[in-house]
């Protein structure tokens, strides 16, 4: 899984895409404006996603906001794993005040609770 960098893929991402939240995250999904390239492994094609885990200063200090990112970050990794999703995606993830209140098992539930929704929710976009 790759970073999402880009500040204007980020605007992309929370502006046309769908989101859902809980009470410590939302989630921004989006088919990327740019196909992105498929690796093969055994012959099986393989979805690719990219990330971007965003913390703002609504938080707290800077320590608050890079634990809670770390967190989601390895969330996102164990997770949301694109070997399993029939399309490629850009995810942003944007971390809420009280985030650091929850325990990990329920902020692991919450982020693939946001993450499902957001992805029902996202309409395929259509040429034509």
């Amino acid at each position: 899984m790759d970073r999402l960098r880009s500040s204007g893929d980020i605007r992309h991402v929370m502006t046309a895409g769908a989101s859902a939240g809980t009470q410590t995250v939302v989630v921004h999904v989006a088919i990327p404006r740019k196909p992105l390239p498929e690796t093969s492994i055994q012959g099986a094609s393989v979805s690719h996603h990219r990330i971007a885990v965003v913390a703002g200063r609504r938080l707290g200090n800077a320590v608050q906001r890079n634990r809670a990112k770390r967190r989601l970050r390895a969330i996102a990794h164990q997770f949301l794993d694109p070997g399993h999703a029939d399309r490629s995606l850009d995810i942003v993830v944007v971390a809420k005040p009280g985030i650091d209140q929850g325990a990990f098992p329920q902020l692991c539930r919450d982020v693939q609770s946001a993450y499902g929704r957001a992805c029902q929710r996202l309409v395929p976009q259509t040429d034509g």
